[in-house]
């Protein structure tokens, strides 16, 4: 006997007064609903948030629930029988477009969702495809624990920056509970850095719009001390 999942795919789209399931699930231990499908059958593929990010769950009147939401962007479903037999391709190829800006531009999550009877009777070979196209570029794959555990991270942590007297940046990361990449936007030559005043080696990506520093920290929970160099900090790209 194991630990029940904090996770949960439901059999369903959404559906009328959905909302009033939400405090009910939180009570039952689940943390991270995907239950939103992007329908119709030609949405596949589509984002319907605005972005692939989970997001906690808001009720009409403004309370906001210990429950994040994620949208499943690919699937299979009765619907699509016709189309992905026949053409499955056509799917592949609209994957593909998004797949591409999330990799290199807005660093976002894709929710994917097979029925196992639906993979072994027709979807397969969208799903295969789909999967040969992530681990091509090496993207991470993780289950709905792995990645309510992320977010769950990540949402905890505080990142609070000054500027000292000689122009260095100084990031205070506190709540740090395990792995997470700090991002810096950087104008001009890669900066030196150090963590805790130990010389930090940094990795260089464009992402949103701009080139970022991306320091990979490690915390328990307490105060982390970042340091970055003078006059390199794109202060553009700060917000």
């Amino acid at each position: 006997v194991g630990a029940l999942s904090v996770s949960l795919q439901m059999h369903r789209a959404p559906w009328l007064g959905y909302m009033t399931w939400v405090p009910e699930l939180i009570r039952r231990g689940f943390r991270l609903l995907m239950s939103y499908l992007s329908l119709p059958p030609q949405n596949v593929n589509r984002y319907i948030c605005g972005s692939g990010r989970a997001m906690k769950f808001v009720d009409a009147d403004g309370t906001i629930y210990d429950s994040w939401q994620q949208p499943v962007i690919a699937y299979d479903d009765e619907t699509l029988i016709p189309t992905m037999t026949a053409h499955p391709e056509r799917y592949v190829e609209v994957f593909k477009a998004l797949l591409a800006p999330a990799l290199e531009e807005h660093h976002t999550a894709l929710g994917l969702s097979s029925h196992p009877v639906s993979y072994g009777t027709y979807s397969k070979p969208f799903f295969d495809a789909l999967l040969d196209l992530v681990c091509a570029e090496g993207v991470p794959i993780c289950n709905g624990d792995q990645w309510c555990d992320f977010n769950d991270r990540r949402h905890a942590v505080q990142v609070a920056q000054a500027i000292a007297g000689d122009g260095t940046l100084v990031c205070t990361v506190t709540n740090l509970v395990g792995d997470l990449p700090l991002m810096i936007p950087i104008a001009g030559a890669v900066p030196s850095a150090a963590v805790d005043g130990v010389p930090a080696r940094g990795t260089v990506l464009h992402r949103l719009g701009c080139h970022y520093l991306f320091i990979q920290l490690t915390g328990d929970g307490g105060e982390i001390r970042v340091t970055v160099e003078p006059t390199v900090v794109d202060v553009a790209c700060t917000d």
